[in-house]
């Protein structure tokens, strides 16, 4: 009896249990089980909201229902709300740790908060309780080619980040150390250019950094931080054309942006001349005895290439009565990329011009140093032979030349001497070409047309001048403007004061 009597209770409650095991959904009463398929498909068409409530309304009755938090945790992830299906997938796991389906969106969730070793844990707890899941071993595979892919990111950003710290300390070799890493590690990863090339930029190491940008663009990078930095180096190297070619195509896709447009006036204005007629004139006046003299000249400048000219000139002057011309050559020869040479050779006519003047140098760029040595011969209008040499340096300080130059001279009757000390103040970025100038000089120098005449005085180290200048670009306008006084010794306790003006206008095609 007690035997049947059990065996009615089981079946009872057996019976009522699953009756029990209901929930109302939408106004009516459903079995939970049969809801389980109408969540998911809620959950595949994108209702979330609707899946959400379903699986809080199952939860509600039955909390324990691991198949509903499964579904919730999935609503929340694909909502974007990962912080909240976390926990709905950790706690799939606490009650069955069977349930293989939770520990991928479980896994996927880490990952996707960056807490990677939360979720190479999830992965090998996958692994212990399915190890020959063929699924999740491969999946676990993809895992680690994306967690070797973040830590490399990782390193690269962090790498970066110091680079750029670098950069704005000053500090180069850090930044060139920390590229090299980068490069290392991720080859087309192109951050490591872009700090190598502004490391060349701070270093003023212009070449270096033109490379590594086209490196960039050769790999498809023509940003416009890339065609601005391109330019600024083709300006900076005064290859005007280049640069225009790369501000171009901005100015025509910014139009409202004048800074765009004004670099390009800029540029063009600076663009290499085909070929410049100039007029030059000379305005002297002496002291002892009174008088005055000019030197008139034309001048015709033709450029061979890039950076040759040929330079033919022609000059009239009239000294005291003493009438006369003189014809040049100049020629301006380029032999490197930081050697170039000047030739000169000119033949004159009268006692105004030395009848025979032929100057040599060669000049060598070193960083903001500039170096040159030469050779001068000057046949005076009395057949007096001058030979010489001439050894000079110069350096950029920023926008302002500092140049000395010596002469030693030597003539049928002694050797002499001339220094001259200049400095050249650039004024303006945008006229390359413009600038103020001031010029001391002692001793007679083979290259001042206004004194040829003192070029065999005896005295002549004793003379002193000082000269102040301008010159300046508009558009295709070129004007100097030159003053300068003189000062000679030119017999025992006699001495004489010259002022000169200099005029010249240049015209280039």
């Amino acid at each position: 009896m007690d035997k049947l009597l059990y065996i009615l209770i089981f079946f009872q409650i057996a019976w009522i249990a699953p009756l029990e095991a209901q929930v109302i959904w939408n106004n009516k009463k459903y079995d939970v089980d049969s809801l389980v398929p109408q969540a998911i498909r809620y959950l595949h068409e994108g209702k979330l909201d609707q899946s959400i409530m379903l699986s809080r309304t199952v939860l509600a009755t039955y909390p324990d229902y691991t198949d509903f938090t499964y579904i919730l945790g999935l609503s929340y992830q694909k909502m974007g709300k990962v912080d909240w299906a976390i926990p709905n997938f950790e706690s799939v796991l606490a009650k069955d740790a069977n349930y293989k389906d939770s520990y991928l969106p479980l896994a996927l969730s880490y990952e996707s908060v960056g807490d990677w070793f939360r979720a190479k844990q999830v992965w090998q707890r996958a692994l212990q309780r399915f190890p020959q899941d063929t699924a999740i071993t491969e999946a676990y595979r993809e895992f680690k080619t994306r967690e070797a892919l973040y830590i490399s990111s990782y390193h690269m950003d962090d790498w970066y980040k110091k680079g750029r710290k670098g950069i704005a300390s000053g500090d180069t070799s850090k930044v060139f150390s920390y590229a090299d890493s980068m490069e290392n590690l991720i080859p087309n990863d192109n951050r490591s250019l872009y700090l190598r090339s502004a490391a060349f930029m701070l270093n003023k190491e212009y070449s270096k950094a033109k490379s590594t940008y086209e490196s960039l663009w050769s790999r498809g990078d023509s940003s416009v931080f890339v065609r601005e930095q391109l330019s600024n180096i083709a300006a900076i190297n005064k290859d005007y054309a280049l640069a225009l070619a790369y501000i171009e195509p901005l100015r025509r896709q910014f139009p409202d942006h004048n800074h765009y447009e004004r670099l390009s006036r800029v540029y063009r204005e600076n663009l290499p001349y085909h070929f410049y007629l100039g007029l030059n004139h000379m305005q002297s006046a002496q002291d002892r005895p009174n008088g005055h003299f000019f030197i008139s000249g034309l001048e015709y400048g033709q450029r061979l290439n890039k950076k040759d000219v040929l330079i033919g000139q022609f000059n009239y002057g009239n000294r005291r009565g003493d009438k006369g011309y003189q014809a040049g050559l100049d020629a301006w020869i380029n032999y490197g990329p930081s050697l170039y040479a000047y030739h000169h050779i000119a033949w004159a006519d009268g006692a105004v011009f030395p009848t025979w003047r032929a100057a040599y140098s060669i000049y060598r760029e070193a960083g903001s140093w500039l170096f040159d040595v030469g050779g001068r011969y000057v046949r005076s209008a009395d057949r007096i032979n001058n030979y010489g040499m001439v050894a000079s340096a110069g350096r950029y300080i920023g926008p302002t030349f500092i140049y000395l130059r010596g002469f030693l001279l030597h003539d049928s009757k002694r050797w002499n001497q001339a220094y001259s000390l200049s400095l050249r103040h650039y004024y303006n970025s945008e006229k390359p070409d413009s600038y103020v100038t001031i010029i001391g000089n002692i001793g007679t120098s083979p290259d001042d047309p206004s004194r040829y005449q003192f070029l065999n005085n005896s005295y002549g180290f004793l003379s002193r001048s000082i000269n102040a200048g301008w010159q300046h670009r508009i558009d295709s306008w070129g004007f100097t403007l030159m003053g300068g006084w003189s000062y000679y010794k030119v017999a025992e306790g006699t001495f004489m004061n010259q002022y000169d003006l200099n005029l010249s206008l240049k015209k280039y095609f």
